[in-house]
């Protein structure tokens, strides 16, 4: 028996990651190549580096990509068609206040 870390009959993912080559065939496959749809994209970070959702508008699907830093904000309105919203989230006690941003990984604006 071969695991997989998606099982595309029951439509359930049973590992988090995947590999980066493979991730854009995966999502195809469970979305059986439809060529439109719609997506929310949270923290969308870098328009198309690493991107979840670049290559599901680059065949025909629309979307709403969510991200709190500005930088990438301007990035994704210049070079993507979805709608972008600078957003983030946290706690009700945090409302209205001023919330330090780390940013992980290789993708720094």
């Amino acid at each position: 028996m071969t695991y997989l870390p998606i099982d595309f009959e029951e439509k359930k993912v049973s590992r988090l990651r995947n590999l980066p080559h493979g991730e854009q065939a995966l999502v195809r496959k469970f979305f059986d190549d439809k060529v439109s749809g719609f997506f929310v994209d949270v923290g969308a970070n870098h328009p198309t580096i690493e991107s979840q959702t670049y290559h599901l508008e680059l065949s025909g699907w629309d979307g709403l990509l969510i991200e709190p830093l500005e930088s990438y904000c301007a990035l994704l309105k210049e070079q993507r068609k979805g709608r972008v919203a600078q957003f983030a989230c946290s706690s009700p006690k945090n409302h209205n206040a001023v919330l330090c941003m780390s940013v992980a990984g290789g993708l720094r604006p």
